[in-house]
């Protein structure tokens, strides 16, 4: 009877190991069911982020071309002249702003396709040529023609930055027909975005949207801007998607 007793409870105690371990695997198997859809959703979100980079940065950046120049010690303003200077503005659909070598901003205007600008002692401009819209407070009139055997070109670099007032037309898009740039964007059904641009200073401009009561993924994208006051600095695009 002992020898029979330890036999059934050798089984009995097979069997619970046994029960034991399906129900352990039972659980894992179910763990990982309900944990799918969270991290799909993740991975999917991930995904569309990661589009929306591209996307909205097709919006946002452009071309900025330097023009670095000198004008020749024999030049001298032409009598009757106010203090300034002009060169045919070779991108006449782009505003510019003017710095001297030590990035000072130099007083300038666009006048009839020509960038005009400030001109004393200082004979070393840098002009940006961009899709944004810049500050001009030079008063002068009659500006001084400078012709190609004037000045010479030291150099004209080509970068691509965001666009300050591509960003607010992008906003001011966002805000007024979202379901037409979901379509423009080619969204993935079944999502919705939003965007904020994060300057350098931390200042934070984007469309107005309610997030409360919304599982959001949020993802951050270091990019570079061109300030109003022509200064290249680092900012944030940081998309939003639910």
């Amino acid at each position: 009877m002992l020898f029979l007793d330890k036999m059934v409870n050798k089984k009995g105690s097979h069997v619970s190991i046994i029960v034991s371990m399906v129900l352990f695997i039972g659980f894992v198997i179910f763990l990982y069911f309900i944990s799918q859809p969270v991290f799909m959703t993740r991975t999917d979100k991930q995904v569309v982020m990661d589009y929306l980079e591209i996307k909205l940065k097709q919006e946002i950046v452009s071309p900025v071309n330097i023009l670095s120049i000198s004008i020749n010690n024999s030049y001298s303003l032409p009598e009757g002249s106010g203090s300034c200077v002009y060169i045919s503005n070779p991108y006449s659909n782009r505003d510019f702003i003017v710095k001297d070598f030590d990035n000072n901003v130099i007083d300038s205007k666009q006048n009839s396709g020509n960038a005009e600008f400030a001109f004393s002692s200082n004979r070393n401009f840098k002009i940006y040529f961009f899709n944004s819209t810049f500050e001009h407070n030079l008063g002068e009139v009659g500006c001084g023609s400078l012709s190609g055997s004037d000045y010479s070109i030291n150099s004209n670099l080509t970068m691509d930055l965001v666009s300050l007032d591509a960003v607010n037309n992008l906003i001011n898009i966002y805000e007024g027909a979202y379901s037409e740039l979901m379509t423009y964007l080619s969204i993935p059904l079944n999502n919705d975005f939003s965007f904020k641009f994060i300057y350098s200073n931390g200042t934070i401009m984007g469309p107005e949207f309610n997030d409360k009561n919304l599982n959001i993924f949020v993802k951050d994208f270091p990019i570079r801007y061109l300030d109003i006051d022509g200064s290249q600095k680092q900012g944030i695009l940081q998309i939003i998607v639910w």
